[in-house]
Order: C-alpha cells, then structure tokens, then sequence
C-alpha cells in the first residue's frame, strides 16, 4: 500500500462585534448602550449652550450662548472600571466584554447649575470603539517545518510538499509503511486578537492511495497528545477531506 497525502490547517475566528447607540439622554443622566463587547473612553461630559437674562430695565441683544461643560460624578451599570470614563485623559477606559446583548451603563450627577437661564442646546460626547466587526476573519497556516515522521514518509523536506493552499498534485510526500504511520508538520503561531472568539479550527488534508484499504484522518498535537479526527478511506484519485474541531481537544471547550 502506498499512501500519499497533502496537508493544510485553517483557524477560524470571530472578533466579537459593537454596535453603539445613545438611548436616553436627559440631564442630569445620559444612558449608552453598547452592544455586545467594546470600549468606553471619554468625557462623558454633557455640554449646555446657555443664555442668561438681563437685568430688569436692561436691554441686552442677544449674543453668543455660553458653553458649560461638565463630567459625570456618578455611574450605575454593568460596566468594568466605569469611572475611567468621567473624563478624557488616555489612561484608561470603561469596557464590557460579556453580556446578552451587553449591559447598559448609566452616568450622572453632572452638577450644573440652571437658575435664571435658558437650555438652547443639550449635546453629549462619548468616544466608542471595538475590538472588529462581526465578519468571521479566517486565518490559514501550512506546515512551515517537520516535526515528526513516523510513517516513514518521502521525501524529505516533507513539509514544503505539503505547503499550499491550492492543490498541487504533483507535489506530494508518499507514505510507504504498510502499518500506518503519522506526519507530523510545524506551523506558525496563529495571530488570535485580544477578546476575540475562536469558533474552530479545520486541518484540511487530501490523499489517494494505490489500495482503497487504506484510511487517513486529521489529527492535532496539543503539548504531547495527539487527537485524531474521523478515519476517512482512500480513492485512487485525489480527494480533499477535512476535520473541524469545535473545542480545544485537551480540555473538552
């Protein structure tokens, strides 16, 4: 029986998303929702355009409001560190990373005083950003090394047969132990953003064998145990097979 295979492995990740919206808004509070994981890092500071009155007997034309700005001194809410977020001054934030849909988070108390002048204008200012949007960003390593070869397979370098992304069927390494054996590729780290979410990961293989006995399957190494996915048998012709794990192999999530 003589074997041939070609290997692959894809990393797919989702970055968790965040959708800001301002969803109440009236003094002496300012209520934001973020939805689901992101960062808070601002003034939360409500803005007032004012005009004080004149004096009786007085005339006073109309001029340029006073702008009167101030930051919040309370908070209520489901957010971590909220108080980071009472002003602007890019030590620190106010973030959530957890939650259906996520947690609303109330500031107030913003301590102005309204006696005898008139509100033109009430604005808000806030600065909100995440981690990535809701689009699964796909990562795919091949094998960049060998690492183990106990199926006597040829012919070496082996990793660099097994290298690409579109199939080339006449570059291939050649299993020739009729009793099996397992190859064993180095990969590059995968790059996994801080907070974000892997949902699997597939290693893509594809194999022909001169006899449809044979079998081959994907398989992991975490530290020094293998996990193997499904046996799949051979065809004489090339075939492309894969194994998605959904959870780390060792601990089961």
């Amino acid at each position: 029986m003589v074997g041939k295979i070609r290997l692959g492995i894809i990393l797919i990740l989702i970055p968790v998303v965040l959708a800001a919206s301002l969803v109440s808004m009236l003094l002496p509070e300012a209520t934001l929702t973020i939805t689901p994981e992101g960062r808070l890092s601002m003034e939360t500071s409500v803005a007032l355009a004012v005009n004080t009155p004149p004096e009786q007997g007085e005339f006073e034309p109309l001029g340029s409001p006073d702008m009167l700005i101030n930051p919040p001194t309370t908070d209520t809410g489901g957010w971590t560190n909220p108080t980071r977020a009472y002003d602007d001054d890019g030590t620190g934030y106010a973030n959530i990373i957890s939650g259906t849909p996520s947690a609303t988070h109330t500031y107030g108390n913003y301590g102005f005083s309204l006696a005898g002048t008139t509100i033109t204008q009430v604005r808000v200012r806030y600065d909100a950003w995440s981690i990535g949007d809701a689009t699964a960003a796909n990562q795919q390593e091949v094998p960049t090394s060998d690492a183990n070869n106990t199926g006597a397979f040829t012919v070496s370098p082996l990793w660099s047969k097994v290298d690409e992304t579109t199939p080339n069927d006449t570059d291939y390494i050649t299993g020739v132990t009729n009793g099996g054996g397992r190859y064993t590729g180095g990969f590059t780290a995968f790059s996994v953003p801080a907070g974000a979410t892997v949902t699997d990961l597939t290693v893509y293989f594809r194999m022909k064998s001169s006899s449809t006995a044979a079998k081959g399957a994907a398989c992991l190494k975490v530290d020094s145990t293998y996990y193997s996915g499904t046996l799949v048998a051979t065809t004489t012709g090339w075939v492309t097979s894969s194994y998605a794990w959904a959870n780390k192999p060792a601990r089961g999530s």
